[in-house]
């Protein structure tokens, strides 16, 4: 029914991927009844079924034999029996993916402004690797051991100091390596488009309370380059949660019409807290406007609360 809370046209299906921080809204259909020659509906026999939660192949670390039972629940259709459900798993691959890209078709068509000429995808431009990166010493970073190592999109480790966000530094025209800002100063009607790449790694990214899209293209299994590029404009998946394919790439693409600073991180918690964002900032100038020094009194105050309690914690 939906995906990410936006309204998907109704497809069958005997199983639904679910990545972290993906929302779906279902109706589990289980056919509990059958009729008579006189169209009465009659209770099927074995009433009963699980329901179950199975972790896809390569995006859980469970060890062999010791995976959590897949039965996580039970669905009745009769209140008064007592039997245990005797139903089997379809037989669906159990490969580490995202839900078929062609099925999730929004109800209220949206279609993507192909880039321009100009603007049209390179290897080169608004390209971003994920995945785990070796410290940089000369950046200040904790010296390597045998296990350190940070989780970063693009070239830098997402830093931010909470006492001092991006949103109160408008007049920057500079930002540190750190902060991992990427400015996107294009006109409101314009769109944004953005490759990311992988490594060996299924990551789920989320861009921070922005609806984008699959713009361009489906999540691809392939090494990314311009020749594996099938652009898809006409009202693709629109959603804040994607998964990015092992050793593949997506495309995602939003609007230029809500200025700000957004953030694309990944969904896994620890992998967020050691570096794996970045920062869109959006059309800096028209946020600066807005955001006047009484609009940041409050900004200000926490931001000062926190760094009082960061120098004092106790």
């Amino acid at each position: 029914m939906s995906s990410d809370f936006v309204p998907i046209t109704l497809y069958q299906t005997d199983h639904v991927v679910v990545g972290i921080g993906q929302r779906y809204h279902v109706v589990v259909e289980a056919a509990p009844y059958k009729k008579d020659e006189k169209d009465n509906k009659i209770p099927h026999k074995g009433n009963e079924y699980w329901i179950r939660t199975i972790p896809a192949d390569g995006c859980s670390e469970f060890e062999l034999g010791d995976m959590p039972d897949e039965r996580q629940g039970m669905l009745y259709y009769d209140h008064v029996t007592d039997a245990v459900p005797t139903t089997v798993r379809a037989g669906f691959s159990l490969r580490c993916r995202d839900e078929p890209f062609a099925s999730l078709t929004p109800v209220l068509p949206w279609a993507v402004k192909q880039p321009s000429k100009k603007y049209a995808f390179k290897e080169n431009q608004n390209l971003f690797k994920v995945g785990l990166e070796s410290p940089d010493q000369d950046k200040g970073r904790p010296l390597p051991n045998n296990t350190f190592a940070h989780w970063a999109i693009g070239s830098d480790p997402l830093w931010l100091d909470f006492s001092n966000p991006t949103i109160i530094n408008l007049n920057n025209t500079q930002w540190k390596d750190d902060l991992v800002v990427i400015p996107k100063d294009y006109p409101e009607d314009s769109w944004i488009y953005i490759v990311i790449t992988s490594n060996n790694t299924n990551i789920p990214d989320k861009l921070k309370e922005r609806r984008f899209v699959g713009a361009a293209h489906p999540q691809s299994d392939r090494t990314f380059s311009i020749n594996n590029l099938d652009p898809k404009y006409d009202n693709p998946p629109r959603r804040d949660v994607a998964l990015l394919p092992a050793n593949g790439f997506i495309v995602i693409a939003f609007k230029a019409d809500n200025p700000g600073s957004w953030l694309l991180h990944c969904h896994i918690a620890w992998h967020a807290s050691s570096g794996l964002g970045l920062q869109v900032l959006q059309r800096q100038e028209a946020i600066d406007k807005e955001m006047t020094k009484e609009r940041l009194n409050e900004t200000t105050r926490v931001c000062k609360s926190w760094d009082t309690w960061v120098n004092n914690p106790w």
